[in-house]
């Protein structure tokens, strides 16, 4: 049993399903900033209304044919093995729509004070109603995309955990934290978004 004490850091991983056998994964880092867990059910229980807040705004980007029912965390620190847990009840896109191609998504760049270090976050499958006549991101979309940034720039409170986003470097495995984030309206091609192959 490992818990998450203040300073840990986890990964944690919202397993997202496009129509019903593509995976449509994100793997974020993030590290304890406020409060402690003494059982993994606890930590669980926090990360899981952590990822909520997280796809409860970019679900607007996809529609009903793109659901999260599951997501993995770890304690990275510690060392511990994934935890496996349930988003209750399954969160699915918002938008009456048809979809873009399946490698068509809305991206957030984050920038941080390491030189080269930029950290990516790609989001869909698009529908074609949030692209405008000419290929581009409607504003719709850009604004969804710039709420997700403000989310996690900020640290987040839960009810037990404060979380911040960031990144480990794979050398010292220092935690560091992104300093600007950004969106644009050019949709963005995630080369690994294909039909059963995760991202």
């Amino acid at each position: 049993m490992a818990g998450a004490a203040q300073g840990d850091i986890i990964e944690a991983v919202t397993k997202g399903v496009y129509q019903t056998t593509s995976a449509v994964d994100n793997v974020y880092k993030f590290q304890l900033q406020g409060g402690s867990f003494v059982t993994d059910q606890g930590l669980l229980d926090d990360v899981a209304l952590l990822l909520t807040a997280i796809l409860t705004i970019v679900k607007a980007l996809a529609t009903a044919q793109t659901t999260w029912s599951k997501f993995r965390v770890r304690n990275l620190t510690k060392g511990a093995a994934y935890l496996d847990g349930d988003f209750d009840p399954i969160i699915s896109g918002t938008v009456a729509s048809a979809n873009a191609p399946p490698g068509a998504c809305g991206l957030m760049t984050f920038r941080t004070a390491v030189p080269g270090v930029i950290l990516k976050k790609y989001h869909g499958v698009l529908p074609t109603t949030l692209l405008s006549s000419t290929g581009y991101l409607s504003q719709g979309a850009t604004n969804i995309l710039e709420d997700c940034v403000d989310l996690l720039m900020a640290p987040i409170a839960m009810p037990v955990g404060t979380w911040v986003y960031g990144h480990v470097l794979p050398l010292t495995g220092q935690f560091i934290t992104p300093t600007t984030g950004t969106v644009t309206n050019l949709v963005a091609y995630q080369r690994r978004r294909k039909p059963g192959v995760g991202i």
